[in-house]
């Protein structure tokens, strides 16, 4: 005689171990592809987010050193990292605009799928910066 809970647990457990193992991480892949502008969207609103933090600290910055008052190592690396981040936006932009076509018609979606996955990433280093931001200037001007 078998045991009727294991039979009826045993299909459920193989059932959750696909979906965990391989359709979550397809479907995520997929979705890069999938929300491409949408993703391009965040990482523009990000972007403006980061500079408007990094000019709230330049101001900062600028009204210490009219005060006379020592700038700290930790607030110049967050100038910097900030600076840094937005440079390297503008390569990310211009990549964007290519829209790179096949056959001048379709879009390329391995192209789609590479960019979206470098702005999710983007999105996620800018998101950390603008958490120290907020650490370090906890309320806006």
């Amino acid at each position: 005689m078998g045991c009727g809970f294991c039979g009826a647990a045993l299909p459920n457990i193989f059932a959750t171990l696909v979906v965990d193992c391989v359709l979550k991480p397809v479907v995520r892949q997929f979705d890069y592809v999938r929300r491409f502008h949408d993703n391009v969207e965040k990482l523009r609103e990000k972007k403006r987010e980061l500079a408007d933090a990094r000019d709230r600290l330049l101001h900062k910055i600028e009204d210490a050193k009219n005060r006379l008052l020592l700038i700290e190592n930790d607030v110049q690396n967050l100038q910097s990292r900030a600076d840094e981040t937005l440079s390297d936006m503008g390569t990310l932009e211009e990549e964007i605009q290519l829209n790179k076509r096949c056959l001048n018609w379709c879009p390329n979606w391995s192209w789609r799928y590479q960019l979206s996955k470098k702005a999710m990433k983007k999105i996620q280093d800018i998101s950390e910066l603008l958490d120290k931001f907020r650490l370090l200037l906890p309320f806006p001007l």
